[in-house]
């Protein structure tokens, strides 16, 4: 008898300690606007559009961007480490209003939500800009 209740005490102790684990799931970043290098692009040059991150995703091992320019869509996938380094890509200015948008199609995360997901998506605010000619 004795056994049986030292047993069933740790058995209690070990469901106990289990239930007071801390869950860790992954959570979507916030984008904010889309930065462009040179800030006023002229004709020709080589710009950079780089996406502001408000707040940081949690748990995200790997990502694939889609980029809008115009409506023309441009792809990154598989992008590791996506917390690691700035959402940039690169174009060449030609005359006009353009319009620039950058989407997180998939944010793949290594723990998953109550709801289960495996992946989501996020997207940052989308740019008008102008660039003039020379």
């Amino acid at each position: 008898m004795k056994r049986f209740l030292v047993c069933m005490a740790v058995i209690a102790g070990l469901a106990f300690m289990c239930s007071c684990e801390e869950k860790k799931y992954g959570h979507l970043p916030v984008y904010g606007s889309i930065s462009l290098d040179p800030a006023d692009p002229q004709v020709g040059d080589s710009v950079t559009a780089t996406v502001e991150i408000l707040k940081q995703g949690e748990y995200i091992y790997r990502a694939d961007y889609k980029w809008t320019l115009d409506g023309k869509t441009f792809e990154q996938t598989g992008v590791l480490d996506p917390l690691e380094k700035d959402i940039q890509f690169g174009f060449r200015a030609t005359a006009g209003t353009h319009t620039i948008g950058c989407r997180a199609v998939k944010l793949y995360f290594s723990r998953t939500s109550d709801a289960g997901q495996l992946y989501g998506n996020a997207s940052a605010k989308d740019r008008t800009f102008t660039v003039s000619s020379k």
